[in-house]
């Protein structure tokens, strides 16, 4: 400054500055100071000055300020800072504030909350690891006690309890089989755990069970059993008993109920056929048995029981009955007959009869009969008679015929006239109306001839009156039936007879019918035609109508015509055709549809055929109209108008192609002009949209070109470029600038921005600054520069890093120097501050070294004290030494640790000497606590013993024992007892035992002795498990051995007495139930039964039969059988049609067709019925009606097949054809002839359908064939003549339609071919002559098919013309062209000759127009490409193109440039410049970066630099050096505590434990025993150690465990009975009541207890002894209660249950009860009530129909038929008649019926009935039948008879026919001349006209042709010879003489037939005679012969005579062609 006047500046005061020209200098402020530019200059935050400072102050640890201050603020409580600190750190949560820095809260401890001086411990079950802000809950099944780093795992057999949080043992009855568990598994059912602590459960032994959570198993209750592992017992089930443990089946004979210890013998009268039997069954009825029967035995022959008795229970049937199927005495049935025990009853013989239940039968009286088993004699047939005891209807005479039986004396009297009778009539018919008899004694009547009549009992027949007829009929009643001829008749000799089809009369006297006019028809016997139906046609004579079929309709003058062309008619019976629609055609005649034209032709109404469309247009499938393509559009080659493609246009309709759009231009599909481009936007010639030029580029000279590289453009279709601003950078085609990237700046316009060093920073204008003194950038890029930190210190401008403080030295925030330590602190490289030593470690050479074990030290000593004898230390103890924990001695000073006693020794504290340790007595132990405690009882101690030892199981001790004492025999003790437990009564043990499983009881068959020892039982006795006394076998048992468990059953058919070793054999052939007991128990096997190998008498097989107590069955004979098993005595014999080989038990029928006698014995024996006849329902063979046949061994005849015919009765094998033109149906006699016009084709036809109408194309000729049509013809279906075709068509021989001509021909009519046009010239299709052949228009040729068609593209032509010609090389034509000129080629294209378009030269080739082939076209060269105006043009700069023909120019690659243009390659860039792609310049590279393997210019990567600009690599920063970020230029030290290696880009801090210097490379670890803190290594504190080195705190000495010195590396564990908690330096005792479990002094669990300190377990509570958990002793059950060993209570012993001597709580047995609880016993159930399973609290009634007696366990069920209330204690039978249901005893329904005690009703048998309530059925009489369990008898249809008993509606059978039902219900055969069907009750004369020949006859037979007969014949009468009858005539007058001209036609049909042309006959001629020669007959049906006349001649049989050459002449009747003679010359 200058002061006024002074003339001269004098510089401002230290800390003052002033303003250029100012007279006085400004003090700074306090918190500011001078810098170098002599401005006052604001302090930094972390620094302060005071008032005319130069220089500010760092603020020191624990210290922080803003900028500007004038002191520094120090920091709130649970902060810290170090020097030159800006703001306060926040000590967080899981750290405390302590020697002024935050510390990690060490593992077990945490802080929740921040700015905390201290940590918390954590909880019991928690844990935290070191800088916790919580504590965590220990995982599932783990625990701690509170403070520790990690939890404990709670091991298999303990579980973590939920609410103390302690491991807890299992009680009894639980497990645990893993670690970590949180509960205890109850045991399964069927498995125990008795103990504590248990990982797994025992299976229950056998007969043993165990519910969920048991600690023993329970014994099985009597009766009921288990396999190991049982849950429960399971009850033994009915039918089985208790043996050995098991359930067994009860043996065949005996039953238990459930829960048995043994089985009985079934009752006498019932059984158990199978082993395992619930309860015996009653023996069926006719059978009984003795007791321990396993079959019942059936009663003697003729004897019956009702089943539940013995065998004196078998009673004897009475005479008249017998042994029935149902085992009751029956009574026989009618017919029948028996004497007294009989088991079957015998048939009365024939001629006799017998009602139901007789001894004896009587004999048949007068004119009846009977056969064998008749149950009444049958009255002899009507009209016949017989003597007294006949024994057939046989022996029955008939009265002949005409005579009848008098009623009064049996007499045959003769019939009067005028009456009739056949044979065996009981009276005279009066002869009917129509029908006389002339005579007495007549057997029939006869019919009155036709045209008479007569009335009832005429004995002669009236004649019609003169005029009139019956029309043929015979037998008229009166006069009027004589009538005249109806309408559609006519009068033939003297018949009327119908019209033929086809034709009619209407007057009924016509003598000929007249033929039904054309279009009409009719059936037979019709008055007048029928008109044919619309659409329908006929021909003269027709029977029936055609249809006019579809393509034809019927004319007006009703004909059936073809439609002709251009119409069409689609439906049958059309009356018009109809025209074809406009764009539809219908070529040729007989069209039935219209087509659709073809796409782009079009056809108008009416059309016969299409027409092409016009050049140009087009037209789509039946079109009526072509139309022109629209501008925009062209005809493709397809023929239709399709739009042109985007980039192309057209102006013009009816365009064949389109053109591309110019350059610049475009057009969208179907576009007729082009769009020019909008400004800034481009396009290709052909194009379809413009593009616009991007962002980053403009439009120059139509191109888009990129923006140069500092330049931009912003928005699609620029024009120009805009400069980039300052510090903002573009490259080439970029679109906006970017800014520079932080830390970097750039000029305006440039493509780089340059980088700011490291050392420097970005000030507030953009550019570089030096960093100050004090402060650093270590990178490049910085916008600030950083305070060096506080141990470090930076003294010059621009570095780049700060240097770290040396050892010994500090320094705060931002310091330019570094402090030294004051004296006894020390700190390390890079420190902030120093430290104090420890406690427990002293200073040497400047550092804190921890005193050695054995040794102290307090806080900042140089040197350390040892320690006294009696006391310890380890590594670093502060202060003091720890004295000797009990049973321990230090016998030296300066010890590190104290010396144990020996095992079983004990010291007090603070021991000096070995001798201090004294041993425990024997019977005592060192217990937890380190005390000798007494052993408890159940274990014992040897002297100095750590612990008591259990007593083995089987072994026992008192309290303070030195030894245990055996248990002796008889008794057993557990693991561990005081005691012995004595065995139950009647079980053993040895001595020693150790379970209660080792007393087991006697097996059976044996006993306890005196000496209490098992003895078997003698043979003959028996005994069960535990058994004290024997006991004897009963009488039909026995045991054969000593030590029997039981004594076994005799076998069937042997017994025993009492105490028996073996059993007796019945006698050979008899038997007897198992358990016999007496000799008299073995009976004889009655008839049909037979003793079998497993000693039972069982029934004779079917097909055998035997008699009483036999040893085998007997074979039936062949022709017999045996149907049922256990036949008695002999077989039954076969049926007709039947046969049997010996030993059947069936007799086989014989094969379909054949027949055989009764009692045929082999298949012999049937003979085949012969072809022609059949088996009929008798079983006889008969022959086959007329229309059928059969074949060999047919059971019935089959009906002629259709078109097959029999003519004969008894046709075989098969029948005959009908002949060609007939036809027949099924079961014919005769064929049908077709009606005329139509044919069959073939023999064999079937139906009146087979007779076909002849196909189109042909027609019927005179023969009655088809004939095909001539060429030129054509016919339709069923034509008489064919059509000649019209015009314009033709046809081929056999036509059905005529084909219309093609195009370019044509015909007349009736052509069989076309004509073609000329040459040149075509015709529509059905031209008819040349003038409709045209020449082709210009343009155009003939085709090959004849049309005429446009050129092909690329061709034209000239009119008329027949080729086209190809287009000149360089021009085309694109579509067909009536022209002879062709377009040339544009610019860019060629085409050669004949081309429909021109070729494209392709890209990057150019081209003159009109170019003629592809050798017109040059490749543009490199450098260059074709332009927007199809030029070539060289490449602009930054682009180039390497190869010729390129269409554009590419972007020089990134660092290649082009700087000109035609370039055809580009310049590479320098080594360390870049440039992108498109350049026309390169860029050099920066320090701090490089260029990389892709070209780019890249930032060094971290842990790299450079310090130059354009390298091509960046170095690797050294070790212990870093770089971080990239584009460094230098590398950075490593501060201390940190270390790196080569190339790093950041320093790793040392890992916890370790420390370094700055710098370095690597780190150092801290020892065992110590841990890190503040950077340096402390001991760790008694109650914690380090195990390791590297530690970083201190671990708590975990439970039961201590640590009493600093410095440790391991704890000690507690002594036994002691524990500790974590961190503890001691132990603490455990009281009794509880014991050490895992470490924790926990309560002893409910059931057990612990009567001293120290205990280490737990011993259970015995039992009916109970505890709750902490207990020292265990208290005795309330009398009446009881518990299981190491129960926490007792249990009272509830209802159903009782106390036993045991003192067990043990349910009820089965049959037993208590209702009340702490009962003593058990209550039996009293009879009538039972109590089925174990724990009953009362007993239930039995059910009805069950009975009990007193202490039954189960009720047993009444036997089958018997019943009782609930709770009876017997049952009683239901009445016979009645069943029992439901329990009830009802009556049977009617149809029904039973025996006493039956379970149901059985219905009665088919034959017979009951009613309701019925003890037995009724046998039906003869003619009725019953189905099983019928209430009555049903009577067989009228004409049907059947046996009596008869038991099914077949047995009805009818009288075959030919036979009728006579008064006795029999069957008796119809006499010759009558006949009856089947089920006829009388016999019908055969009717006039037909005749029966035999007795017996089923049907009459018509006479045939030419034969007659009157009712009742058995014959037919002949005609007269030359007479003939139609078939069936029934008078003589029917046979009428055949005419002169006319013949009997003999061999043929027999009917009468003209002759022949040539021949003639007189009347009644039987055959025609030939004319002679010279004679002939002209017309069929001559009488006589003509003679020939003059000039003729004839040979024999002519039908005219041979005319005479001209010129020749003969006489009349001239016979051979010699009598021809020439007439002379001159005459003629």
């Amino acid at each position: 400054f200058a002061d006024g006047g002074a003339g001269i500046c004098s510089p401002c005061e230290a800390g003052t500055t002033s303003a250029a020209g100012a007279s006085v200098c400004d003090t700074c402020a306090a918190g500011s100071f001078v810098d170098n530019n002599g401005a006052c200059v604001e302090c930094g935050a972390g620094k302060f000055s005071a008032e005319k400072s130069t220089d500010c102050t760092k603020c020191g640890e624990d210290t922080f300020s803003h900028a500007g201050a004038s002191e520094c603020t120090s920091c709130p409580t649970g902060e810290t800072s170090a020097a030159g600190a800006s703001i306060c750190a926040i000590c967080p949560a899981g750290s405390y504030y302590h020697d002024t820095e935050c510390t990690k809260c060490p593992g077990g401890q945490y802080s929740s909350e921040a700015r905390s001086t201290s940590c918390d411990e954590c909880d019991t079950n928690t844990f935290s690891i070191a800088g916790s802000s919580e504590c965590d809950n220990c995982p599932e099944g783990k625990t701690s006690v509170g403070g520790v780093s990690s939890c404990d795992t709670c091991l298999a057999g303990s579980y973590v309890d939920s609410d103390t949080g302690l491991c807890t043992q299992c009680s009894p009855g639980t497990i645990t089989a893993n670690d970590r568990s949180t509960s205890c598994d109850s045991c399964t059912p069927g498995t125990y755990a008795t103990g504590f602590a248990n990982t797994a459960c025992t299976s229950c032994a056998v007969n043993t069970y165990s519910d969920s959570g048991y600690s023993s198993c329970k014994n099985c209750a009597s009766g009921t059993t288990s396999p190991s592992g049982s849950s429960s017992c399971d009850t033994c089930p009915p039918g089985s008993f208790v043996d050995n443990g098991s359930c067994e089946e009860c043996a065949a004979g005996k039953y238990s109920s459930e829960k048995s210890i043994s089985c009985t013998d079934c009752p006498v009268g019932t059984f158990a056929p199978t082993l395992g039997t619930p309860s015996c069954v009653s023996c069926q009825t006719n059978q009984y048995s003795n007791g321990g029967a396993s079959e019942c035995s059936d009663c003697p022959s003729g004897y019956t029981s009702d089943g539940h008795g013995a065998l004196a229970s078998c009673i004897e049937c009475a005479a008249g009955s017998f042994v029935g199927t149902d085992g009751h005495c029956t009574p026989c049935s009618a017919g029948f007959f028996s004497a007294a025990h009989s088991t079957s009853c015998t048939a009365c013989t024939a001629g006799s009869y017998s009602g139901s239940g007789v001894s004896s039968c009587s004999q048949c009286d007068i004119n009846t009969y009977s056969g064998s088993a008749a149950l009444f004699c049958t009255f002899c047939p009507e009209g016949s008679t017989s003597d007294v005891s006949s024994t057939s209807v046989s022996d029955c005479n008939p009265c002949a015929a005409g005579s009848f039986v008098d009623p009064q004396d049996g007499v045959c009297k003769t019939c009067d006239a005028g009456t009739f009778s056949p044979e065996s009539s009981i009276d005279c018919t009066v002869c009917d109306e129509g029908y006389y008899s002339a005579e007495a004694g007549s057997s029939s009547c006869s019919i009155c001839d036709k045209n008479s009549w007569s009335t009832t009992g005429a004995s002669s027949c009236t004649s019609c009156p003169s005029g009139t007829t019956t029309n043929g009929a015979n037998g008229a009643t009166t006069q009027d039936q004589c009538d005249d001829c109806v309408a559609g008749f006519y009068v033939t000799n003297g018949e009327c007879q119908p019209c033929d089809a086809g034709t009619h009369s209407s007057n009924g006297r016509s003598t000929s019918c007249t033929a039904c006019a054309r279009n009409t028809f009719s059936a037979d016997g019709q008055a007048e035609c029928d008109a044919c139906s619309s659409g329908t046609t006929s021909e003269a004579g027709s029977v029936s109508c055609e249809p006019c079929i579809s393509g034809n309709f019927v004319n007006n003058d009703g004909y059936c015509v073809a439609c002709e062309a251009g119409k069409f008619s689609d439906e049958d019976q059309s009356l018009s055709c109809t025209d074809c629609s406009a764009g539809q055609y219908a070529w040729g005649e007989g069209n039935t549809e219209c087509q659709a034209c073809d796409r782009n032709t079009f056809s108008s109404t009416g059309a016969a055929t299409c027409q092409d469309c016009e050049s140009g247009t087009t037209s789509a499938p039946g079109s009526a109209v072509c139309d022109p393509c629209s501008a925009g559009h062209f005809v493709d080659i397809t023929g239709t108008c399709s739009s042109c493609a985007a980039g192309k246009f057209t102006g013009s309709s009816k365009s064949t192609q389109c053109s591309n759009c110019a350059a610049n231009t475009y057009s969208v599909s179907g576009s007729s002009l082009c769009t020019n481009c909008p400004d800034g936007e481009t396009s290709k010639a052909g194009a379809s949209s413009c593009d616009a030029c991007p962002a980053g580029s403009y439009v120059l000279n139509g191109d888009c070109v990129s923006c140069p590289a500092g330049k931009y453009s912003s928005a699609d279709r620029a024009t120009s470029c805009t400069q980039c601003a300052r510090n903002t950078f573009s490259l080439s085609g970029f679109s906006s600038c970017s800014e520079c990237t932080s830390g970097e700046t750039a000029t305006a316009g440039v493509s780089t921005c340059d980088v700011c060093p490291a050392g420097s920073y970005v000030d507030g204008d953009g550019y570089c600054s030096s960093c100050s003194a004090g402060k650093f950038s270590h990178a490049s890029h910085s916008l600030i520069c950083d305070d060096c930190d506080a141990g470090t210190h930076a003294s010059n401008q621009g570095q780049t890093s700060c240097d770290s403080c040396s050892k010994n030295t500090f320094s705060s925030l931002g310091s330019a120097e570094c402090q030294n330590c004051a004296t006894g602190t020390t700190s390390t490289a890079g420190s902030s501050h120093c430290d104090n030593c420890a406690a427990g470690s002293f200073v040497d050479d400047g550092d804190c070294v921890p005193c050695s074990a054995g040794s102290w030290s307090a806080v900042r000593s140089t040197s350390c004290t040892l320690c006294e004898t009696g006391k310890y230390s380890g590594e670093n103890t502060p202060n003091s030494c720890t004295d000797c924990a009990i049973n321990t001695f230090a016998d030296s000073t300066g010890s590190s640790e104290c010396t144990p006693c020996a095992a079983g020794f004990i010291s007090d504290i603070g021991s000096t000497d070995a001798g201090d340790c004294t041993a425990c007595a024997a019977g005592s132990y060192v217990d937890n606590a380190g005390a000798c405690t007494q052993c408890t009882g159940g274990t014992f101690s040897k002297s100095a013993s750590t612990t008591c030892t259990s007593c083995s199981a089987g072994y026992f001790s008192e309290d303070n024992s030195s030894s245990c004492t055996m248990c002796e025999i008889n008794q057993f003790s557990a693991t561990g007892v005081s005691s012995c437990s004595d065995c139950p009564s009647g079980y053993t043990s040895p001595a020693g035992s150790d379970v209660a499983d080792d007393c087991t009881a006697c097996d059976a068959g044996s006993f306890v002795d005196s000496d209490g020892a098992c003895s078997e039982c003698p043979a003959g006795k028996f005994a069960s498990s535990a058994s004290t006394v024997c006991t004897a076998c009963v009488a039909g048992a026995y045991s054969d051995s000593e030590g029997s468990p039981e004594c076994s059953t005799c076998a069937i058919n042997t017994y025993s007495t009492g105490g028996a070793s073996t059993c007796t054999a019945c006698d050979a052939g008899f038997i007897s139930n198992a358990g016999s007991d007496n000799a008299e128990a073995c009976v004889a096997c009655p008839a049909g039964q037979y003793v079998n190998g497993q000693g039972a008498c069982v029934n004779c097989d079917t097909g055998s039969f035997s008699t009483i107590h036999s040893t085998s069955c007997t074979s039936c004979p062949a022709g017999t059988f045996a149907a049922n098993p256990g036949t008695a005595d002999e077989c039954a014999t076969c049926g007709i049609n039947t046969y049997s080989l010996a030993g059947e038990s069936s007799c086989t029928s014989c094969d379909s067709g054949f027949i055989s006698l009764a009692g045929s014995d082999n298949s012999d024996d049937c003979v085949a019925c012969a072809a022609g006849s059949f088996v009929n329902g008798a079983g006889a063979c008969v022959e086959c009606s007329t229309g059928q046949y059969s074949t060999i061994s047919s059971t019935s005849c089959e009906a002629c097949p259709a078109g097959r015919f029999a003519e004969q009765t008894g046709t075989a094998d098969s029948c005959s054809i009908c002949p060609y033109n007939t036809y027949s149906g099924s079961g014919a006699s005769t064929c049908t002839a077709c009606n005329p016009g139509y044919t069959t084709f073939s023999e064999g036809s079937e139906n009146v359908n087979d007779c076909k109408a002849c196909p189109a194309g042909s027609f019927v000729n005179g023969n009655g064939d088809c004939t095909g049509c001539d060429a030129g013809t054509y016919s339709s279906i069923h034509s008489t003549s064919c059509t000649p075709c019209r015009a314009g068509s033709y046809s081929d021989s056999g036509a059905s339609a005529c084909t219309e001509c093609g195009i370019n021909t044509f015909s007349g009519s009736g052509s069989s071919s076309c004509t073609s046009c000329d040459s040149g010239y075509t015709s529509l299709s059905g031209s008819t002559s040349t003038e409709d052949c045209d020449a082709c228009a210009s343009g155009s040729f003939v085709d090959t098919d004849g049309a005429c068609k446009p050129c092909a593209n690329g061709y034209y032509s000239t009119s008329p013309s027949t080729q086209c010609f190809e287009c000149e090389a360089g021009s085309f034509s694109a579509t067909p062209s009536a022209t002879p000129e062709c377009t040339a080629c544009a610019i860019n294209y060629y085409s050669e000759s004949g081309a429909t378009v021109c070729t494209y030269c392709g890209d990057g080739y150019t081209s003159s127009a009109s170019s003629p082939s592809s050798d017109s076209c040059s490749a543009c060269p490199a450098g260059s490409y074709v332009d927007v105006d199809g030029a070539c043009g060289g490449c602009p700069v930054g682009k180039y193109s390497s190869n010729e023909a390129s269409t554009e120019c590419d972007d020089c690659p990134r660092n290649f440039f082009a700087d000109d243009v035609g370039f055809t390659l580009c310049t590479p860039c320098e080594d360390g410049s870049t440039s992108p792609a498109g350049s026309d310049f390169c860029e050099t590279c920066p320090s701090g970066s490089h260029v990389d393997d892709d070209g780019y210019c890249v930032e060094c990567a971290a842990g790299s630099f450079t310090d130059s600009d354009s390298n091509k690599l960046c170095s690797s920063c050294p070790a212990g050096k870093y770089a971080f970020g990239t584009g460094n230029t230098e590398c950075i030290q490593c501060d201390s505590n940190e270390y790196s290696g080569s190339g790093a880009s950041s320093c790793t801090s040392c890992e916890e434990g370790t420390t370094s210097e700055p710098g370095s490379e690597s780190c150092t670890a801290c020892p065992a025993g110590s841990y890190v803190v503040g950077g340096s290594c402390e001991q760790c504190p008694a109650g914690k150690i380090s195990e390791s080195s590297k530690s970083i705190n201190c671990d708590r000495c975990l439970i039961n465990t201590f640590a009493p010195d600093a410095g440790l590396t391991i704890c000690t564990e507690c002594p036994s009975g002691t524990t500790s908690t974590p961190g503890s330096s001691s132990c603490a005792t455990c009281p009794s009541g509880n014991y050490v479990y895992h470490g924790a002094c926990i309560a002893c669990p409910a059931g057990s207890y612990s009567p001293a300190d120290y205990a280490t377990e737990c011993s259970f509570c015995a039992r009916n002894t109970f505890s709750s958990a902490g207990s020292n002793e265990c208290d005795e059950c309330t009398t009446g209660e009881t518990s299981a060993q190491g129960s926490a209570s007792c249990t009272v012993c509830p209802e159903g249950s009782a106390i036993d001597g045991d003192g067990y709580c043990t349910e009820c047995a089965l049959g037993k009860y208590s209702d009340s609880d702490h009962s003593l016993s058990c209550t039996s159930c009293e009879a009538g009530k039972f109590a089925d399973s174990v724990g009953q609290t009362g007993c239930s009634d039995c059910d009805v129909n069950e009975f009990s007696s007193s202490g039954a366990s189960i009720c047993i069920a009444c036997d089958p038929g018997y019943t009782s209330d609930a709770g009876s204690a017997s049952c009683s039978a239901c009445h016979a008649g009645g069943f029992v249901s439901d329990g009830t005893c009802i009556a049977c329904d009617a149809g029904k019926y039973s025996a006493e005690a039956s379970t149901s009703c059985d219905d009665c048998d088919a034959g017979k009935y009951s009613n309701s309530d019925s003890p037995t059925c009724t046998l039906c009489d003869i003619n009725q039948w019953s189905a099983t369990g019928s209430s009555d008898c049903t009577d067989c249809p009228a004409g049907f008879i059947s046996d009596a008993g008869s038991d099914e509606d077949s047995d009805c059978s009818p009288c075959a026919a030919g036979s009728f039902v006579d008064q006795a219900g029999a069957c008796t055969e119809c006499s010759a001349g009558k006949f009856s069907t089947a089920g006829s009750t009388v016999c019908t004369n055969c009717p006039a006209g037909q005749y029966s020949a035999e007795d017996g006859s089923d049907s009459c037979s018509g006479c045939g042709i030419n034969y007659w007969s009157a009712a009742g014949a058995s014959t037919c009468v002949p005609c007269s010879s030359g007479y003939t009858s139609p078939a069936n005539s029934d008078d003589e007058a029917d046979c009428v003489v055949c005419s002169a001209g006319w013949r009997v036609d003999v061999e043929g049909d027999g009917t009468c037939k003209k002759c022949l042309a040539g021949y003639y006959s007189s009347e009644a001629s039987v055959s025609c005679t030939a004319c002679a020669a010279g004679t002939f007959s002209d017309n069929a049906g001559s009488s006589v012969c003509t003679t020939c006349p003059i000039n003729q001649y004839s040979e024999s049989g002519l039908s005219n005579c041979h005319r005479c050459p001209a010129g020749y002449t003969a006489e009349e009747g001239s016979t051979l062609s010699s009598d021809c003679i020439a007439c002379d010359a001159g005459f003629f």
